[in-house]
């Protein structure tokens, strides 16, 4: 089944490679969606895939370099709907 992750990074989490990091991260799944700067200092991720390869590709971000960065993190679960053809940053 296709899922859908969305997750919240709090912490020194904007001007460190957070999300060049989490599109080179994803190349090693079949993960479609985004990852962005948020206004309040966040980042906001949300990725569709299989829910193994979601967990997966979750676990590789918060044991990576970021998780030096991350004071906490905040996941959503639901469906996936399909809207997104690539893994990207976005703005």
């Amino acid at each position: 089944m296709i899922g859908r992750l969305q997750v919240i990074f709090q912490g020194r989490v904007q001007g460190v490679g957070f999300r060049q990091t989490c599109v080179y991260i994803s190349q090693n799944f079949e993960i479609t969606g985004y990852v962005k700067n948020c206004p309040d200092g966040s980042v906001e991720l949300v990725a569709e895939a299989k829910r193994v390869d979601l967990e997966k590709f979750l676990k590789k971000i918060l044991n990576s370099h970021l998780s030096k960065s991350i004071v906490s993190f905040h996941p959503t679960w639901s469906i996936a709907d399909g809207t997104f053809n690539s893994f990207r940053i976005t703005y």
